[in-house]
Protein backbone atom coordinates (compact mmCIF):
# COMPACT_ATOMS: atom_id res chain seq x y z
CA UNK A 1 0.00 0.00 0.00
CA UNK A 2 1.36 3.14 -1.05
CA UNK A 3 2.45 5.70 1.86
CA UNK A 4 0.61 9.48 0.39
CA UNK A 5 -1.61 11.47 1.54
CA UNK A 6 -3.19 14.88 0.40
CA UNK A 7 -4.00 17.49 2.57
CA UNK A 8 -6.66 19.75 1.68
CA UNK A 9 -7.30 23.37 3.79
CA UNK A 10 -10.67 24.09 3.43
CA UNK A 11 -11.12 28.07 2.89
CA UNK A 12 -13.30 30.63 4.99
CA UNK A 13 -15.85 33.12 4.25
CA UNK A 14 -12.79 35.90 4.11
CA UNK A 15 -12.32 33.86 0.40
CA UNK A 16 -15.26 35.01 -1.27
CA UNK A 17 -16.60 37.77 0.75
CA UNK A 18 -13.94 39.52 1.06
CA UNK A 19 -11.41 38.02 -1.42
CA UNK A 20 -8.79 38.36 0.87
CA UNK A 21 -6.18 35.69 -0.26
CA UNK A 22 -3.96 34.35 3.00
CA UNK A 23 -0.49 36.42 3.22
CA UNK A 24 1.60 33.60 4.96
CA UNK A 25 1.70 30.16 3.25
CA UNK A 26 -0.36 27.54 6.07
CA UNK A 27 1.55 26.86 9.41
CA UNK A 28 -1.36 23.62 9.91
CA UNK A 29 -0.41 22.15 6.90
CA UNK A 30 3.67 23.14 6.72
CA UNK A 31 3.70 21.56 10.28
CA UNK A 32 1.91 18.25 8.97
CA UNK A 33 3.91 17.89 6.48
CA UNK A 34 7.10 18.44 8.18
CA UNK A 35 6.24 15.93 10.32
CA UNK A 36 4.76 12.95 7.73
CA UNK A 37 7.51 13.25 5.04
CA UNK A 38 10.37 13.05 7.92
CA UNK A 39 8.46 9.30 8.81
CA UNK A 40 8.54 8.58 5.23
CA UNK A 41 4.59 9.41 4.02
CA UNK A 42 4.91 11.86 1.00
CA UNK A 43 2.91 15.07 0.95
CA UNK A 44 0.77 16.94 -1.25
CA UNK A 45 -1.08 20.13 -0.05
CA UNK A 46 -3.58 22.14 -1.22
CA UNK A 47 -4.64 25.60 0.70
CA UNK A 48 -8.24 26.33 -1.16
CA UNK A 49 -8.48 29.72 0.38
CA UNK A 50 -5.56 30.81 -1.93
CA UNK A 51 -7.65 29.19 -4.97
CA UNK A 52 -10.48 30.55 -4.42
CA UNK A 53 -8.98 33.92 -3.53
CA UNK A 54 -7.23 34.06 -6.59
CA UNK A 55 -10.39 33.35 -9.03
CA UNK A 56 -11.63 36.41 -10.46
CA UNK A 57 -15.05 34.92 -11.13
CA UNK A 58 -16.56 36.48 -7.98
CA UNK A 59 -20.59 36.22 -9.17
CA UNK A 60 -19.84 32.56 -10.16
CA UNK A 61 -18.51 31.62 -6.40
CA UNK A 62 -20.52 33.59 -4.41
CA UNK A 63 -23.89 30.94 -6.48
CA UNK A 64 -21.66 28.32 -5.47
CA UNK A 65 -21.03 28.55 -2.39
CA UNK A 66 -24.13 29.70 -1.68
CA UNK A 67 -25.43 26.55 -0.44
CA UNK A 68 -22.95 25.60 2.08
CA UNK A 69 -25.15 28.01 4.68
CA UNK A 70 -28.20 25.48 3.97
CA UNK A 71 -28.13 23.54 7.11
CA UNK A 72 -30.64 20.76 5.44
CA UNK A 73 -29.26 20.58 2.67
CA UNK A 74 -25.54 19.64 3.73
CA UNK A 75 -27.10 16.98 6.84
CA UNK A 76 -28.99 15.54 4.09
CA UNK A 77 -25.97 14.89 1.89
CA UNK A 78 -23.80 14.20 4.22
CA UNK A 79 -26.38 10.93 5.17
CA UNK A 80 -25.68 10.24 1.83
CA UNK A 81 -28.26 11.66 0.08
CA UNK A 82 -27.15 13.55 -3.75
CA UNK A 83 -26.99 16.66 -4.46
CA UNK A 84 -25.52 17.64 -7.09
CA UNK A 85 -24.75 21.40 -5.64
CA UNK A 86 -22.55 20.20 -3.19
CA UNK A 87 -20.89 17.68 -5.59
CA UNK A 88 -19.88 21.11 -7.70
CA UNK A 89 -18.54 22.80 -4.23
CA UNK A 90 -16.26 19.58 -3.36
CA UNK A 91 -15.04 19.33 -7.20
CA UNK A 92 -14.38 22.70 -7.60
CA UNK A 93 -11.88 22.85 -4.24
CA UNK A 94 -10.29 19.71 -5.31
CA UNK A 95 -10.28 20.85 -9.26
CA UNK A 96 -6.53 20.06 -10.63
CA UNK A 97 -5.73 17.52 -7.77
CA UNK A 98 -5.52 13.72 -9.15
CA UNK A 99 -7.71 11.67 -6.77
CA UNK A 100 -6.39 8.63 -8.16
CA UNK A 101 -3.07 9.34 -7.33
CA UNK A 102 -3.42 8.97 -3.07
CA UNK A 103 -3.99 6.66 -0.96
CA UNK A 104 -4.92 8.93 1.98
CA UNK A 105 -6.77 12.47 1.81
CA UNK A 106 -6.84 15.26 5.05
CA UNK A 107 -9.43 17.43 5.56
CA UNK A 108 -8.21 20.60 7.62
CA UNK A 109 -11.57 22.30 8.75
CA UNK A 110 -9.36 25.50 9.70
CA UNK A 111 -8.84 27.17 12.89
CA UNK A 112 -10.90 30.93 11.91
CA UNK A 113 -14.50 29.84 13.73
CA UNK A 114 -16.05 29.72 10.00
CA UNK A 115 -19.16 28.04 9.62
CA UNK A 116 -18.00 28.06 6.09
CA UNK A 117 -14.46 26.38 6.32
CA UNK A 118 -16.46 23.91 8.96
CA UNK A 119 -19.03 22.87 6.67
CA UNK A 120 -16.74 22.62 3.21
CA UNK A 121 -14.56 20.41 5.45
CA UNK A 122 -17.22 17.86 5.85
CA UNK A 123 -18.57 18.27 2.58
CA UNK A 124 -15.35 17.69 0.97
CA UNK A 125 -14.41 14.52 2.95
CA UNK A 126 -17.77 13.17 2.10
CA UNK A 127 -17.65 13.23 -1.27
CA UNK A 128 -13.64 11.98 -1.34
CA UNK A 129 -15.39 9.34 0.54
CA UNK A 130 -18.15 8.86 -2.09
CA UNK A 131 -16.07 8.98 -5.11
CA UNK A 132 -12.63 7.43 -3.98
CA UNK A 133 -13.38 4.86 -0.91
CA UNK A 134 -10.19 6.21 0.30
CA UNK A 135 -9.57 7.03 4.55
CA UNK A 136 -9.87 10.44 5.14
CA UNK A 137 -8.78 12.54 8.16
CA UNK A 138 -10.26 15.32 9.24
CA UNK A 139 -8.79 18.13 11.75
CA UNK A 140 -8.41 21.66 12.51
CA UNK A 141 -8.39 23.95 15.17
CA UNK A 142 -12.17 24.25 14.70
CA UNK A 143 -12.81 20.96 15.64
CA UNK A 144 -12.09 21.88 19.18
CA UNK A 145 -14.35 24.77 19.13
CA UNK A 146 -16.85 22.32 17.91
CA UNK A 147 -16.14 19.92 20.77
CA UNK A 148 -16.18 23.02 23.47
CA UNK A 149 -19.57 23.97 21.95
CA UNK A 150 -21.22 20.69 21.55
CA UNK A 151 -24.60 21.54 22.28
CA UNK A 152 -24.49 24.41 20.16
CA UNK A 153 -23.00 21.45 17.11
CA UNK A 154 -25.41 18.77 18.30
CA UNK A 155 -26.81 17.70 15.24
CA UNK A 156 -23.62 18.20 13.35
CA UNK A 157 -22.17 15.71 15.56
CA UNK A 158 -24.57 13.31 15.58
CA UNK A 159 -24.19 12.90 11.56
CA UNK A 160 -20.24 13.16 11.41
CA UNK A 161 -19.72 11.13 14.62
CA UNK A 162 -21.43 8.10 12.82
CA UNK A 163 -20.11 9.28 8.90
CA UNK A 164 -16.33 9.58 9.43
CA UNK A 165 -14.00 7.44 11.55
CA UNK A 166 -10.88 9.34 11.80
CA UNK A 167 -11.94 12.67 13.38
CA UNK A 168 -9.13 14.45 15.12
CA UNK A 169 -9.05 16.88 18.03
CA UNK A 170 -6.07 18.74 18.68
CA UNK A 171 -2.57 17.74 16.99
CA UNK A 172 -2.49 15.29 13.92
CA UNK A 173 0.90 14.78 12.88
CA UNK A 174 1.88 11.59 15.42
CA UNK A 175 -1.60 10.33 14.92
CA UNK A 176 -2.46 10.35 11.53
CA UNK A 177 1.43 8.24 11.39
CA UNK A 178 0.51 6.13 13.57
CA UNK A 179 -2.68 5.25 11.82
CA UNK A 180 -1.00 5.12 8.21
CA UNK A 181 1.58 3.12 9.35
CA UNK A 182 -1.29 1.06 11.01
CA UNK A 183 -3.53 0.20 8.15
CA UNK A 184 -0.65 -0.49 5.79
CA UNK A 185 0.28 -3.47 8.80
CA UNK A 186 -3.55 -4.48 7.89
CA UNK A 187 -5.12 -2.89 11.37
CA UNK A 188 -8.43 -2.02 11.59
CA UNK A 189 -10.38 0.93 13.18
CA UNK A 190 -11.09 -0.77 16.29
CA UNK A 191 -7.35 -1.22 16.51
CA UNK A 192 -6.74 2.72 16.79
CA UNK A 193 -10.23 3.23 19.24
CA UNK A 194 -8.18 4.85 22.25
CA UNK A 195 -5.75 6.60 19.89
CA UNK A 196 -5.07 10.18 21.39
CA UNK A 197 -6.96 12.73 19.59
CA UNK A 198 -9.36 10.46 18.30
CA UNK A 199 -13.24 11.42 18.39
CA UNK A 200 -15.85 8.44 18.62
CA UNK A 201 -19.42 8.22 19.22
CA UNK A 202 -20.44 6.17 22.03
CA UNK A 203 -24.03 5.58 21.90
CA UNK A 204 -25.86 9.04 21.99
CA UNK A 205 -22.56 10.61 23.16
CA UNK A 206 -19.58 12.19 21.09
CA UNK A 207 -16.36 12.26 23.26
CA UNK A 208 -12.71 12.77 22.25
CA UNK A 209 -9.93 10.78 23.49
CA UNK A 210 -7.11 13.20 25.23
CA UNK A 211 -4.84 14.99 23.13
CA UNK A 212 -2.05 13.93 21.96
CA UNK A 213 0.89 15.99 23.19
CA UNK A 214 2.46 18.51 20.33
CA UNK A 215 5.78 19.03 18.81
CA UNK A 216 8.39 21.76 18.00
CA UNK A 217 8.34 20.67 13.85
CA UNK A 218 9.91 22.61 11.56
CA UNK A 219 7.51 23.20 8.63
CA UNK A 220 8.23 21.63 5.45
CA UNK A 221 5.98 22.83 2.25
CA UNK A 222 7.79 20.60 -0.32
CA UNK A 223 6.73 21.07 -3.66
CA UNK A 224 3.75 23.53 -2.74
CA UNK A 225 3.97 26.80 -4.12
CA UNK A 226 5.00 29.84 -2.05
CA UNK A 227 5.18 32.15 -4.68
CA UNK A 228 1.52 33.05 -4.29
CA UNK A 229 2.31 34.56 -0.84
CA UNK A 230 4.67 36.81 -1.84
CA UNK A 231 4.92 40.19 -1.49
CA UNK A 232 6.85 43.02 -3.28
CA UNK A 233 8.03 45.10 -0.50
CA UNK A 234 11.10 47.92 0.11
CA UNK A 235 14.71 46.88 0.20
CA UNK A 236 14.76 48.95 2.78
CA UNK A 237 14.05 46.57 5.72
CA UNK A 238 13.09 48.69 8.53
CA UNK A 239 10.91 50.43 5.84
CA UNK A 240 9.87 46.62 5.26
CA UNK A 241 8.98 45.88 8.77
CA UNK A 242 6.55 49.44 9.03
CA UNK A 243 5.06 47.64 6.09
CA UNK A 244 4.59 44.33 7.52
CA UNK A 245 4.21 44.51 11.06
CA UNK A 246 3.01 48.22 12.18
CA UNK A 247 0.30 48.71 9.24
CA UNK A 248 -3.58 46.58 9.35
CA UNK A 249 -3.20 43.60 6.72
CA UNK A 250 -5.81 45.52 4.63
CA UNK A 251 -3.51 48.67 4.14
CA UNK A 252 -0.49 46.63 3.88
CA UNK A 253 -1.92 45.06 0.66
CA UNK A 254 -2.51 47.69 -1.03
CA UNK A 255 0.96 49.07 -0.34
CA UNK A 256 2.11 45.55 -1.64
CA UNK A 257 0.32 46.24 -4.69
CA UNK A 258 1.89 49.93 -5.19
CA UNK A 259 5.15 48.80 -4.49
CA UNK A 260 4.79 46.28 -7.48
CA UNK A 261 3.81 48.92 -9.46
CA UNK A 262 6.43 51.10 -8.59
CA UNK A 263 8.89 48.75 -9.00
CA UNK A 264 11.65 50.79 -8.07
CA UNK A 265 13.98 49.33 -5.13
CA UNK A 266 11.66 46.31 -4.04
CA UNK A 267 12.03 42.48 -3.50
CA UNK A 268 9.75 40.00 -3.70
CA UNK A 269 9.81 38.19 -0.24
CA UNK A 270 7.73 35.60 1.47
CA UNK A 271 6.88 35.87 5.58
CA UNK A 272 7.11 32.81 6.73
CA UNK A 273 4.75 31.26 10.33
CA UNK A 274 6.47 29.56 12.54
CA UNK A 275 5.38 27.75 15.81
CA UNK A 276 7.91 26.66 18.87
CA UNK A 277 5.96 26.59 21.84
CA UNK A 278 2.53 25.22 22.00
CA UNK A 279 -0.50 25.51 25.03
CA UNK A 280 -0.60 28.06 28.01
CA UNK A 281 -0.01 27.25 31.59
CA UNK A 282 -2.58 30.24 32.16
CA UNK A 283 -6.66 29.73 32.32
CA UNK A 284 -8.01 32.44 30.37
CA UNK A 285 -12.19 31.32 29.86
CA UNK A 286 -12.32 31.81 26.42
CA UNK A 287 -9.37 30.26 25.17
CA UNK A 288 -8.68 26.78 23.79
CA UNK A 289 -5.02 26.79 24.50
CA UNK A 290 -5.41 25.95 28.36
CA UNK A 291 -8.28 23.42 27.95
CA UNK A 292 -7.86 20.79 29.73
CA UNK A 293 -4.94 18.68 28.03
CA UNK A 294 -3.23 21.50 27.08
CA UNK A 295 -1.98 23.12 30.22
CA UNK A 296 1.71 22.32 29.85
CA UNK A 297 3.77 24.34 27.42
CA UNK A 298 5.70 22.62 25.09
CA UNK A 299 8.65 24.52 23.86
CA UNK A 300 11.41 23.50 21.55
CA UNK A 301 14.98 23.32 22.38
CA UNK A 302 16.35 27.10 21.37
CA UNK A 303 19.45 26.50 19.13
CA UNK A 304 17.69 23.62 17.43
CA UNK A 305 14.93 26.52 17.07
CA UNK A 306 17.22 28.92 15.65
CA UNK A 307 18.90 26.44 13.64
CA UNK A 308 15.13 26.02 11.92
CA UNK A 309 14.29 29.35 11.41
CA UNK A 310 18.26 29.67 9.92
CA UNK A 311 17.37 26.69 7.68
CA UNK A 312 14.00 28.49 6.36
CA UNK A 313 15.64 31.74 6.05
CA UNK A 314 18.47 30.83 3.99
CA UNK A 315 16.14 28.10 1.62
CA UNK A 316 13.16 29.98 1.14
CA UNK A 317 15.47 33.54 0.70
CA UNK A 318 13.42 35.72 3.61
CA UNK A 319 14.43 37.73 6.44
CA UNK A 320 10.85 37.72 7.89
CA UNK A 321 8.75 35.87 10.08
CA UNK A 322 5.49 35.79 12.00
CA UNK A 323 6.10 33.28 14.76
CA UNK A 324 2.85 32.52 16.08
CA UNK A 325 3.71 31.14 19.51
CA UNK A 326 1.09 31.47 22.49
CA UNK A 327 3.48 33.46 24.82
CA UNK A 328 7.19 34.00 23.62
CA UNK A 329 8.15 34.69 26.51
CA UNK A 330 6.66 31.67 28.45
CA UNK A 331 10.06 31.40 29.97
CA UNK A 332 12.16 35.05 31.02
CA UNK A 333 15.19 31.98 30.51
CA UNK A 334 13.95 30.88 26.99
CA UNK A 335 13.78 34.60 25.75
CA UNK A 336 17.15 35.55 27.10
CA UNK A 337 18.48 32.18 25.33
CA UNK A 338 17.09 32.85 21.90
CA UNK A 339 17.94 36.13 21.36
CA UNK A 340 21.23 35.76 22.34
CA UNK A 341 21.86 32.75 19.86
CA UNK A 342 19.80 34.90 17.18
CA UNK A 343 22.88 37.66 17.76
CA UNK A 344 25.68 34.76 18.26
CA UNK A 345 24.56 33.71 14.74
CA UNK A 346 24.55 37.00 13.28
CA UNK A 347 21.30 36.47 11.45
CA UNK A 348 19.58 39.42 10.11
CA UNK A 349 15.68 38.30 10.76
CA UNK A 350 12.66 40.34 11.56
CA UNK A 351 9.68 39.02 13.42
CA UNK A 352 6.42 39.62 15.52
CA UNK A 353 5.15 37.29 18.28
CA UNK A 354 2.67 37.45 20.65
CA UNK A 355 3.35 38.04 24.53
CA UNK A 356 2.40 38.24 28.24
CA UNK A 357 3.35 41.33 30.46
CA UNK A 358 4.27 38.42 33.28
CA UNK A 359 8.02 38.52 33.94
CA UNK A 360 8.70 41.24 30.83
CA UNK A 361 11.60 43.46 31.34
CA UNK A 362 13.26 46.81 30.23
CA UNK A 363 16.22 44.70 29.39
CA UNK A 364 14.38 41.95 27.82
CA UNK A 365 12.74 43.83 25.37
CA UNK A 366 15.35 45.85 24.40
CA UNK A 367 17.10 42.14 23.56
CA UNK A 368 14.54 41.28 22.15
CA UNK A 369 14.69 44.15 19.51
CA UNK A 370 18.17 43.58 18.84
CA UNK A 371 17.32 40.11 17.76
CA UNK A 372 14.98 41.15 15.29
CA UNK A 373 11.62 41.93 17.08
CA UNK A 374 9.90 44.25 15.61
CA UNK A 375 5.68 43.95 16.61
CA UNK A 376 4.74 42.30 19.93
CA UNK A 377 1.09 41.55 20.28
CA UNK A 378 -0.20 41.85 24.34
CA UNK A 379 -3.68 40.17 24.31
CA UNK A 380 -5.00 42.44 28.02
CA UNK A 381 -9.10 42.07 26.41
CA UNK A 382 -10.00 44.63 28.58
CA UNK A 383 -8.76 47.74 30.87
CA UNK A 384 -11.74 46.89 33.41
CA UNK A 385 -10.36 44.64 36.19
CA UNK A 386 -13.76 43.47 36.98
CA UNK A 387 -13.81 42.13 33.40
CA UNK A 388 -9.94 40.46 33.26
CA UNK A 389 -11.03 38.84 36.90
CA UNK A 390 -14.66 37.58 35.45
CA UNK A 391 -12.03 35.89 32.45
CA UNK A 392 -9.53 34.32 34.98
CA UNK A 393 -6.78 36.95 32.67
CA UNK A 394 -4.45 36.76 35.73
CA UNK A 395 -2.90 40.17 34.10
CA UNK A 396 -1.65 43.37 36.73
CA UNK A 397 -3.01 46.33 34.70
CA UNK A 398 0.31 48.32 36.62
CA UNK A 399 2.46 46.04 34.86
CA UNK A 400 0.48 46.38 31.76
CA UNK A 401 1.25 50.01 31.94
CA UNK A 402 4.79 49.74 32.47
CA UNK A 403 5.52 47.53 29.78
CA UNK A 404 4.03 49.58 27.30
CA UNK A 405 6.07 52.26 28.64
CA UNK A 406 8.92 50.52 28.12
CA UNK A 407 8.11 49.40 24.66
CA UNK A 408 7.56 53.34 23.45
CA UNK A 409 11.05 54.28 25.33
CA UNK A 410 12.69 51.35 23.17
CA UNK A 411 11.38 52.61 20.32
CA UNK A 412 12.18 56.26 21.09
CA UNK A 413 16.03 54.81 21.87
CA UNK A 414 16.06 52.94 18.70
CA UNK A 415 14.98 55.87 16.79
CA UNK A 416 17.45 58.45 18.28
CA UNK A 417 20.38 56.51 17.10
CA UNK A 418 19.34 56.85 13.47
CA UNK A 419 19.40 60.71 13.49
CA UNK A 420 18.81 61.24 10.12
CA UNK A 421 15.15 58.93 9.92
CA UNK A 422 14.75 60.58 13.62
CA UNK A 423 12.08 62.89 12.72
CA UNK A 424 9.93 60.99 11.06
CA UNK A 425 9.84 58.06 13.46
CA UNK A 426 9.21 60.33 16.34
CA UNK A 427 5.81 61.98 14.80
CA UNK A 428 4.56 58.52 13.58
CA UNK A 429 5.81 56.79 17.07
CA UNK A 430 2.48 57.35 18.87
CA UNK A 431 4.66 58.44 21.91
CA UNK A 432 3.43 60.68 24.81
CA UNK A 433 3.36 64.07 23.48
CA UNK A 434 6.00 65.10 26.13
CA UNK A 435 8.59 62.63 24.53
CA UNK A 436 7.83 64.00 21.41
CA UNK A 437 8.20 67.57 22.21
CA UNK A 438 11.42 66.85 24.78
CA UNK A 439 12.82 64.34 21.80
CA UNK A 440 12.76 67.03 19.18
CA UNK A 441 14.16 69.67 21.53
CA UNK A 442 17.01 67.51 22.23
CA UNK A 443 17.79 66.94 18.62
CA UNK A 444 17.47 70.54 17.57
CA UNK A 445 14.47 69.63 15.52
CA UNK A 446 11.80 71.83 14.79
CA UNK A 447 7.93 69.77 14.39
Amino acid sequence: MRKNICLVLMPSENSIYRKKTPTIPPISLGVLAGYLSKNGIDVFLEDCANKIGLDDNVNEQKELFQIVFEKDAIFRYLEGKEDKRLDKVAEYLLKDINLDSYEYFGCSIGADFSLMQIHTGFIVAKYLKKKTSKTVFIGGNNISYMYIFKEFYKELWSIVSGQFKYIIKGPGEKIITEIINGLSDRKRYEDFININGLVKKSGDVVEANPESMPCVIRPDWGAFDLDKYKRWLPINKEDACMQIYKWPDWVSSLVYKHNEEKAKKVENKVVLPYIFNYNCPYNCAFCTQSDYDRGKVIGGQIKDVVSDIEYLKNKYNTNYFYFLNNSFNYSGRAVEEFCEEVKRRDLEIYWSDCARVNGMTYDRLKLMKEAGCRKLVFGFESGSKTVLDLVDKRLDLKKLETVLNWCKEIIYEIAKEKNLQFKLAIIHSQLPKEIIKKALKENKISP
